[in-house]
């Protein structure tokens, strides 16, 4: 009996009927923007492998005839081509679907103004002007060749001025590109005539629509483990989570679900694949200054919770012997962010997907890459190529960078040096207790440095400190050989004489690893070291997490407290059991932002609960404008549309959905509600975050629309006492949480806690 058919598609765009999930949104508004008549450029674009060109395709497939033609056309391999042979081409790919006789090669040569002199108006009269034609255009990238190298008349020199000019120059022909992750560096594009009617970044998919991909009709069964697992490791990045499939799907048995083990395996297998095409083509569009950090940030990581500072990612360049002056170093973190690789956290960056960081860790290593990598930068061409590494024949964790020898050398004078100091000082305070051996040790030295301690080792590897963190510093409480328990602190009361009575609690000593939303991570590092004053046996470690990862490291044990901001869902609850919920007195303040347009100072709560309802649609009802309301909701299943669902509606009334603009972020619906008119939306009230700057839309814009307006609720500013909008603060714990967690949740929720959080929220805004 056959095999059933892989469902999954990694690698072949996709342009049928199935296969293809999400991007309605995107879908949606491109039509909209082309039926308005003077809107006639549309941009696509994002990292390679994110589903471009299957967006096109299936924009291609969907708008409507009439009143669309639609002319799909690739640039890939057409870029030393004269511009006059590309347009060419463009036209006879027109005229072929157009049923026209195809044009003549020679009445383009050498000629580019054929194409709009006298192709389009054929074109126009053979569609009987009721057709308005869209030229769909795949790879629309510059190349890594120097432009003095480029021939004169070379498409990638000229074709973008041309179409640029032609843009602004008529309306009755559309275009669409989708470029990559280099469209910033088109020509001049942002003082050029050319500034298109909408631009979109096309990143990884909404949770929904990943986890219908999945579970798409012909994929085998999964646990509900295995899908969480897919979903952390992939973040829904649609090349990533096609591959992962096609691999689970060729190896599944019959009959019998897909585990989230057999998810772990497959992993390792694919990160251990060097020659996959679709990874190569994805670092090969990275320059060459990026794949220098991701190689830095991947030697510094053993795990998707791990953030690595900037100084973190320099001192392993500079270890490395590259300069921390090479062109591009400066700018290549945020690049990386823009462009969904990294992601912010904090003070410092992870990896966007655990897929790309295990896959970069173990094919790229720093050590190999950054001789051709600065040889590139320069302008020299590399003495070797690029080649991916042999696999090895049993997959290993990620090569570790080794230490310079001399700091090898210089390491342990010092580190001797500090424990006899630790060891001095805890003599001088209470002698008894160390002339007793075993009795007492000195306390740990408390650890702030987020990316020091992982906090869980991922699918087997082991995490590793730093190379210059002295070991002091990371050594764990010490442990009584005779009791098992963790040793405490010493303190300045003499030791008894005799053993401590049964009824006296034992010393708190331990890790406590907390996820909190990124927002809320520095108010909750305050609060860290407050409390290690008080406990300096226990080390509270904090680090970044969204609620479905950080909830999931909570079941799997690699976390020992989540801070959720927002109340759990009922399945959330059956998930976790009997989990403790401790809710924080204060809440987290919401914003109501609208655009500028919208001359509206202040809203009640009612007004604003009818919005999102549906049952207020225009702004006159509410002493606004006589125009129709925008509403900008987050994406279905995400945390900001539980808030809003939780909050502000209820459990009984939906959103309303049509003819809504729905985002995948926060930040998008910030850009959002500042790009479109007549707009509102929801978003945390948080000051620390700037403005949108429409990196989406290149239009020139006047500067009172690069942000949008802050609406008071009830007369009273957000963060303001008695401001009514809020997301819930939850801290979650399993119900036996050791005494060292405990200790902490309780510190969190007592008045000095509160009082401390507070004080450094309103002093860091």
């Amino acid at each position: 009996m056959p095999a059933p058919a892989n469902p999954y598609i990694a690698g072949p765009p996709i342009g049928g009927e199935t296969g293809f999930f999400g991007r309605d949104e995107i879908i949606a508004e491109v039509e909209r923007v082309l039926r308005y008549p003077p809107h006639n450029s549309v941009i696509l674009y994002g990292p390679r492998r994110s589903g471009k060109t299957s967006l096109l395709l299936q924009i291609e497939r969907r708008l409507p005839t009439p009143p669309f033609f639609t002319v799909y056309f690739d640039l890939a391999g057409h870029e030393m081509l004269p511009v006059s042979t590309v347009l060419y081409q463009m036209a006879a790919a027109a005229a072929d679907k157009a049923g026209m006789t195809p044009p003549h090669p020679a009445d383009f040569e050498n000629t580019p103004d054929a194409f709009h002199e006298n192709f389009l108006p054929a074109l126009y009269q053979a569609l009987g002007m009721r057709l308005q034609p869209i030229f769909l255009l795949d790879e629309f990238d510059p190349i890594d060749t120097p432009e003095a190298e480029l021939p004169e008349n070379c498409a990638v020199r000229n074709l973008d001025t041309y179409l640029y000019q032609l843009i602004s120059t008529q309306t009755h022909t559309d275009f669409i590109f989708a470029a990559g992750r280099r469209i910033h560096e088109l020509s001049e594009v942002e003082s050029s005539a050319f500034q298109p009617n909408l631009s979109r970044f096309v990143g990884v998919l909404a949770p929904g629509d990943v986890r219908a991909l999945i579970t798409q009709p012909g994929a085998p069964a999964y646990t509900d483990d295995a899908i969480n697992r897919i979903l952390e490791i992939t973040r829904g990045q649609p090349y990533f989570t096609q591959l992962l499939g096609q691999a689970l799907a060729a190896s599944a048995r019959p009959g019998r679900p897909v585990s989230k083990d057999e998810v772990k395996a497959g992993l390792t297998e694919l990160v251990a694949r060097p020659d996959d095409p679709g990874m190569i083509a994805l670092w090969d569009s990275i320059p060459p200054a990026e794949r220098l950090t991701l190689a830095a940030a991947a030697d510094r990581t053993t795990g998707p919770l791990d953030i690595v500072s900037q100084a973190a990612i320099d001192g392993t360049l500079r270890q490395a012997g590259v300069p921390l002056d090479t062109p591009g170093l400066a700018a290549a973190a945020p690049n990386l962010v823009n462009w969904q690789l990294f992601e912010q956290s904090g003070g410092g960056y992870n990896f966007f997907t655990e897929f790309f960081r295990r896959w970069t860790a173990q094919n790229r290593p720093l050590e190999q890459i950054k001789a051709d990598e600065l040889a590139r930068i320069h302008g020299r061409v590399p003495a070797r190529p690029a080649a991916a590494p042999q696999p090895p024949a049993k997959p290993v964790p990620p090569p570790r960078r080794p230490e310079p020898a001399a700091a090898r050398r210089n390491w342990w004078p010092i580190a001797i040096a500090l424990l006899l100091l630790l060891l001095l000082c805890a003599w001088l305070l209470n002698p008894a207790r160390l002339i007793a051996p075993g009795t007492e040790t000195p306390a740990p030295v408390t650890q702030t440095e987020s990316t020091a301690t992982p906090l869980a080792p991922v699918d087997g590897q082991e995490p590793t400190a730093p190379a210059e963190s002295p070991p002091v510093a990371t050594l764990p409480p010490p442990t009584d050989s005779t009791s098992g328990t963790a040793g405490a602190a010493p303190t300045t009361e003499p030791a008894p004489e005799t053993p401590a009575t049964a009824t006296e609690p034992p010393p708190l000593a331990g890790q406590v690893r907390v996820a909190v939303p990124p927002e809320l991570k520095p108010a909750l590092e305050q609060a860290a070291l407050a409390y290690s004053a008080q406990q300096p046996s226990v080390q509270v470690v904090v680090a970044n997490s969204g609620s479905p990862s950080g909830l999931s490291a909570l079941q799997q044990g690699q976390v020992d407290v989540v801070l959720l901001a927002r109340n759990l869902t009922p399945e959330e609850q059956a998930n976790l059991g009997n989990a403790q919920v401790r809710p924080l007195p204060q809440s987290d303040p919401l914003a109501l932002i609208i655009h500028p347009l919208v001359k509206i100072d202040d809203l009640s709560t009612d007004q604003i609960r009818a919005i999102f309802a549906g049952e207020i649609t225009n702004w006159s009802e509410v002493g606004g404008p006589d125009a129709a309301i925008r509403l900008v909701l987050p994406a279905a299943g995400s945390d900001s549309r539980l808030v809003i669902e939780q909050q502000i509606l209820g459990p009984d009334t939906p959103p309303a959905e049509a003819g809504a603009i729905v985002v995948s972020s926060d930040e998008a619906a910030r850009a959002a509600v500042a790009e479109t008119p007549y707009a509102v939306g929801l978003v945390p009230a948080d000051g620390r975050r700037q403005p949108p700057l429409l990196r989406e839309n290149w239009a020139v814009i006047d500067t009172l629309l690069l942000q949008a307006k802050t609406v008071s609720v009830g007369q009273t500013a957000p963060g303001s006492e008695g401001y009514p909008l809020g997301r819930p603060l939850n801290l979650i714990a399993p119900a036996s949480a050791s005494p060292a967690a405990q200790s902490w949740i309780d510190f969190v929720l007592s008045a000095e806690g509160q009082q401390l959080i507070k004080q450094f929220r309103q002093t860091n805004p």
